[in-house]
């Protein structure tokens, strides 16, 4: 199956000047190719049936014979470019001039009539050579014209002297060379507004081309029988057809194909919801050209798509309005601690009322903790990547984790392979996140009789990306709180919050990484860091 085009053709690029010129040449050389053929044909078929009144058949001869050689060696000139242009000018004008003269002069001057093949030649000159060149041209075609008068009539071949068809010729080859000096002058500035507008047209479609390849949505441009002219990458993936192409919709997607032609038939409207490979997706056809024979362009997007962006849209307000919500707060809890401690301090403050402020104390450093968080998560500005080696790094960590949770290092199993796998991250960040893992791993995993709980593994995936795997195993979450688990104050326990793995997703977005929950096929969970590449670190440094 042959790939479809994965944008709209560029139109033709209009021909420079330069080339427009040597192609004018070579019709023109062809021209006088034609012309001394004719001549020379005409020649032998007049033995018996005069055509021309020749005064001097041999110098005729010799002339036609002379001129088409040299015409051919002119056309092949033209065609290799060589010499430069306006010397061939020079060339081709010289030899039309002296090779129409001597038949002229061999068929009795300008009343035989042959003169008048100076008109075509000094229009085609004017029209390829500048103002001035082809004036002059002209003029010294119309004084060669008296010469060969004056010199045909002191030799005798002239039996009259025609100075009124002479200047007449003379005065048309000059004007001749006037208009078609002016048709050349309008004729480039027309090939220079075109060649312009040839220009803006090709660079609107490459722009269209980089527009049309850059949308997140899919775009098929299909014909009147459905099958596929173009379709950009988006449209490839979305379908399925990345490695053979796309051709025909009909074998690779037949139930776009179906709704394609209910839309056309008028029976669907023009957005319509396609299970395509097992997904969904929404399908908006628009009619483009003219009249009833026009092709179709349609846009295909991944309804799951859409339904994650439009969640992280409402994740991302949420997520400015909490901050701006604990910012409100965080004055009249300070109040509130305050005012607590001041009464902690009184000696005459019963035992129940002390142990009333302590709840006092603890839940507002509870919510002070929560509000730093969402205030740290709000100033993305505070991140200060670094380049990180993970092993020796994730050694330092393992050992500060259990030596503040008060077990064994064994516990925690720590594989990084390659060893010197090296990522740019926040370390702060970094420590923060893991830190929330490790500790949401030992609360639900760790029971006392297991040797290992938490392990730490890492490298590159397929795509050359730095990972680093969070395995526990504890019981694993259920599928109905897994597409939950990154939302924000989303939580399964009473006295939790719901903030950790929100803040550890928005830390990890800050530093160009991801991080996705991966359900173990054995029990237990695993939090997956898909960390920058190298050169996407750099860019982006």
């Amino acid at each position: 199956m042959r790939r479809a085009s994965a944008v709209l053709p560029f139109p033709a690029r209009p021909l420079t000047r330069d080339a427009l010129r040597w192609r004018g040449l070579r019709l023109f050389s062809l021209y006088r190719l034609v012309i001394a053929g004719l001549l020379v044909t005409l020649d032998f078929l007049s033995t018996d049936l005069p055509l021309f009144n020749k005064l001097l058949p041999e110098l005729y001869r010799d002339a036609s014979i002379a001129y088409l050689l040299l015409a051919m060696a002119l056309s092949l000139m033209a065609t290799f470019h060589w010499p430069r242009f306006l010397l061939q000018i020079v060339f081709q004008a010289t030899v039309d001039l002296v090779m129409i003269l001597a038949l002229m002069h061999a068929t009795g001057g300008v009343p035989g009539g042959m003169g008048t093949l100076l008109i075509a030649s000094v229009g085609g000159i004017s029209l390829l050579a500048p103002g001035r060149y082809a004036l002059l041209n002209a003029a010294i075609a119309s004084i060669a014209l008296l010469g060969d008068l004056a010199y045909g009539y002191w030799l005798g071949h002239y039996s009259s002297l025609a100075y009124t068809q002479t200047g007449i010729l003379g005065a048309i080859l000059l004007l001749t060379a006037l208009l078609a000096s002016r048709l050349s002058r309008a004729a480039e500035r027309s090939e220079e507004l075109a060649t312009q507008r040839g220009r803006e047209l090709a660079n609107l479609a490459e722009l269209n081309e980089h527009i049309i390849e850059q949308m997140q949505s899919g775009v098929l441009v299909l014909n009147e029988e459905g099958r596929v002219l173009h379709a950009n990458h988006q449209a490839l993936r979305l379908l399925g057809a990345m490695g053979e192409g796309l051709q025909r919709i009909d074998l690779l997607a037949p139930e776009l194909m179906a709704a394609w032609q209910a839309w056309k038939a008028g029976q669907a409207a023009g957005r319509q919801s396609v299970n395509t490979g097992g997904e969904e997706r929404t399908i908006t056809f628009r009619r483009i050209g003219f009249g009833n024979s026009g092709s179709t362009l349609a846009f295909i997007e991944s309804t799951e798509e859409s339904r994650r962006l439009a969640q992280q849209i409402k994740l991302a307000s949420l997520g400015r309005l909490t901050a701006s919500i604990a910012h409100e707060i965080r004055n009249p809890l300070g109040a509130i601690s305050h005012a607590a401690q001041l009464l902690e301090e009184s000696p005459k403050l019963p035992p129940p009322d002390r142990r009333l402020v302590d709840i006092i104390m603890q839940q507002t450093e509870r919510m002070n903790t929560v509000i730093r968080n969402i205030l740290r998560l709000s100033r993305s500005d505070a991140t200060q990547a670094e380049d990180i080696v993970l092993l020796p790094w994730l050694q330092d960590f393992v050992s500060e984790f259990t030596h503040h949770h008060g077990f064994s290092p064994e516990r925690m199993r720590l594989h990084i392979t390659p060893a010197d796998t090296a990522i740019r991250f926040d370390p702060a960040q970094l420590h923060q996140i893991l830190w929330n893992l490790c500790s949401n791993a030992k609360k639900h995993a760790c029971q006392p009789e297991q040797e290992t709980c938490i392990t730490l593994q890492g490298g590159h995936d397929d795509n050359d990306r730095p990972y680093l795997d969070i395995i526990d195993t504890g019981p694993g979450i259920p599928p109905d709180v897994q597409e939950h688990l990154f939302e924000p104050f989303f939580t399964t326990r009473a006295d939790g919050v719901g903030l950790g793995l929100y803040i550890a997703r928005e830390m990890c977005q800050n530093n160009l990484a991801e991080i996705e929950y991966i359900p173990m096929p054995m029990g237990g969970s695993c939090f997956r860091i898909l960390f920058a590449t190298a050169s996407e670190a750099k860019e982006n440094s």
